[in-house]
């Protein structure tokens, strides 16, 4: 049965679905940031597909977020993030949190888990939620990781939220310093919608 709105109109103004933005192989790269650009300022969901995620070398936080918004490679590295991570590895589990204030990025991953031999896949969503009075302490960008190791028995859970209310057209993933390796893979997509 269908469900029939008849005093609303329903005019469709753009496609909707998923959008593909960029796919990126940063294995053997020697880089230690990946920054993605181009997302329309009417995106309202970002996704970041990442597998065999792998540093070069042990690093705590190997997994870090910002993001940014405007043209270029415009990228928030104030105090306006938030962000915890939970993982598990067998019967034992750890939290990790990035304080009472507010810091330079996200971790995406537990930054307890800093070797090299990790080999992680997973999914980051980001979601725009800003109350319409905010101007960022209300809202902003909530972050959320699923991911597990592939090579152990190890999962993480992470949420997070940049806490200003703008569009999101840049996001940069970083570490400390390694080269990614492992055929480690990225992908960028997005949603659109109307967001005022």
């Amino acid at each position: 049965m269908a469900i029939n709105f008849a005093n609303e109109p329903a005019n469709q103004t753009r496609g909707s679905g998923i959008r593909l933005l960029q796919n990126n192989d940063i294995d053997n790269s020697g880089v230690s940031v990946v920054t993605m650009t181009g997302i329309p300022d009417t995106a309202v969901k970002v996704y970041i597909y990442f597998a065999q995620y792998s540093t070069d070398g042990g690093v705590s936080g190997r997994f870090r977020l910002r993001l940014g918004a405007g043209a270029g490679s415009n990228i928030d590295s104030g105090n306006h993030y938030w962000w915890n991570t939970f993982e598990r590895e067998g019967g034992n589990a750890n939290t990790h949190y990035g304080g009472t204030t507010a810091v330079s990025y996200m971790n995406c991953l537990s930054p307890g888990h800093t070797s090299s031999a990790h080999s992680d896949t997973g999914l980051v969503t980001l979601t725009r939620c800003t109350h319409p009075s905010s101007t960022g302490t209300n809202g902003g960008w909530m972050m959320e990781c699923i991911a597990g190791d592939t090579t152990r028995n190890l999962s993480y859970i992470s949420s997070g939220r940049w806490a200003v209310a703008s569009n999101l057209n840049t996001v940069q993933i970083f570490n400390a310093g390694y080269g990614y390796d492992d055929s480690a893979r990225m992908t960028l997509l997005y949603e659109v919608g109307d967001y005022n």
